[in-house]
């Protein structure tokens, strides 16, 4: 069907904030998001998506953000 399927990973640091807001490109889907290699639930606020950060770690550590 030409479908095709992106894997990315980012590396962020939290600086305080519990969420990553996140712009999809029009039609895309989101799969799977997984924080600090953990299974997590983004949800849709208008245009962005919003994935959950980790709260109690060192506001200056990079934390791996994955999105299939």
């Amino acid at each position: 069907d030409g479908e095709v399927v992106t894997e990315v990973t980012y590396f962020v640091k939290t600086r305080g904030r519990g969420v990553l807001k996140a712009e999809l490109p029009n039609g895309a889907k989101l799969w799977a998001v997984t924080v600090g290699g953990e299974a997590v639930n983004a949800r849709k606020d208008d245009k962005f998506t919003l994935i959950p950060l980790p709260a109690g770690v060192d506001a200056n550590a990079a934390v791996e953000v994955n999105l299939k």
